[in-house]
């Protein structure tokens, strides 16, 4: 749908956001206990899911294939997009609320940033900074 943003009126941008609300993965939240602090996860892997193109190339096994040498970064990040795309098919359909558990996520990345001290259990982290790493990892692994 081609908008021209000029002549939009109330009703219409209503009506948009109407239908993205009914269309949109955000009833599906990572589960974020006292002190987890894993809302920056949360808002990372939104953002991701708004790249459809990019969520279709990477569930697909043959564009995007797991070896037995892939990264656990990489392997906890499909999964958590497999997920979230399951699991908003049936948050549609019931219109009910779901939670994932992104702790498998969460130790991988503890692990690999643990010298640096980024991304360790219970500490806040930034969703943009994890959103470039989340990217360059995707982009090193397609390339390779």
């Amino acid at each position: 749908m081609d908008i021209n943003y000029s002549q939009l009126n109330e009703s219409f941008i209503y009506r948009l956001k109407k239908e993205k609300i009914g269309n949109s993965n955000y009833n599906i939240r990572c589960k974020n206990n006292i002190n987890d602090n894993n809302c920056f996860i949360n808002v990372c892997f939104h953002s991701i899911l708004q790249f459809n193109k990019l969520i279709t190339f990477i569930l697909n096994d043959e564009n995007f294939p797991i070896y037995s040498n892939t990264h656990p970064i990489i392997i906890e990040s499909v999964k958590l997009i497999s997920s979230y795309s399951r699991i908003s098919e049936i948050v549609r359909k019931e219109k009910k609320n779901s939670i994932i558990n992104p702790l498998n996520f969460r130790k991988v990345l503890a692990d690999y940033f643990e010298k640096k001290g980024d991304f360790q259990l219970h500490s806040k982290g930034d969703p943009i900074e994890l959103l470039d790493i989340l990217f360059n990892f995707f982009h090193s692994y397609i390339a390779t």
